[in-house]
């Protein structure tokens, strides 16, 4: 993009992982290996039926989605592809079945989807999903969860920032089994695991825009967890809560309403509830 290379053709192939061709794959890793007992090995794996409700269903294509040598399978697959994009004389980066091309124009990107469609067509039997590929500028498309914004930095795709939101609304609902310590080690394990991911992103600030709407659920959930109102008083006072503040627990307004309120923003204030280990994206930030 620097080199101003500012479209993208975005490409997704339609269920890779299903539609490999078992013997262009053995082909290609022939060319490497020789070992007949290996190529055994990896044949016997290509094959292995699926387990479908019960029964074994032969396969004549593609390789077992989760498996752990599939990963592998597909890079050596797809590494025709690279070559052929690396001949063109194109900038592009591939993971797995995603890979983003980048060229100088609409038009260009536009030429080089429709060659490329119809070169893995031709050559690896694999379909381009028209729904999910297009082109675009960089910030109009994403790639593994990610965009280049306008500034020219990687930063989280809007999208992979609203499906974080839905599982915050998931971890925090109030009707939940679970007890106060089980709600918040369930939410570090994923924020931790979202943020070691995320935490790449050059540009955080789309991310560290959510922690005060991530703590306004967390209120919430606490507030309706309390039940009532003699179950409120007594957590506001457990929580430094005095004096007239305390009739904020006799309210009739709705939670979300109340998670709002001044009482519960000083009860459960941003340094406590960091200390008692309810962790946001920017405490796990590595400060350089």
């Amino acid at each position: 993009m620097k080199a101003g290379k500012e479209w993208v053709v975005d490409m997704d192939i339609t269920k890779f992982f299903d539609r490999v061709n078992h013997d262009l794959l053995m082909h290609r890793i022939g060319q490497t290996i020789r070992d007949k007992r290996v190529l055994r090995l990896i044949g016997n794996y290509l094959r292995a039926g699926a387990m479908l409700e019960g029964i074994v269903v032969a396969r004549e294509e593609g390789t077992p989605q989760g498996g752990p040598l599939s990963p592998l399978l597909a890079n050596i697959y797809l590494d025709t592809l690279d070559r052929e994009l690396e001949q063109r004389g194109l900038a592009f980066s591939r993971y797995a079945d995603d890979c983003n091309i980048y060229v100088g124009s609409r038009r260009a990107a536009e030429r080089v989807l429709a060659s490329v469609t119809q070169w893995l067509k031709e050559e690896l039997r694999l379909e381009v999903n028209a729904s999910k590929s297009g082109v675009g500028q960089p910030w109009e498309r994403k790639f593994l969860g990610f965009r280049i914004n306008r500034d020219g930095k990687i930063e989280a795709a809007p999208q992979s920032v609203e499906r974080m939101k839905d599982k915050v609304r998931e971890l925090w609902r109030s009707c939940q089994s679970l007890s106060s310590v089980e709600l918040r080690d369930r939410w570090r394990a994923y924020i931790q695991g979202w943020w070691a991911y995320y935490g790449l992103a050059e540009e955080r600030r789309n991310i560290f825009k959510t922690e005060t709407w991530i703590r306004r659920h967390i209120r919430c959930c606490f507030w309706q967890r309390w039940h009532d109102s003699r179950g409120r008083l007594r957590h506001l006072s457990e929580l430094g809560i005095r004096g007239r503040l305390l009739q904020a627990a006799r309210s009739a307004k709705g939670a979300w309403v109340m998670a709002m309120n001044g009482v519960m923003h000083k009860a459960l204030n941003n340094q406590t509830l960091r200390r008692h280990g309810f962790v946001m994206p920017s405490d796990l930030a590595v400060k350089v």
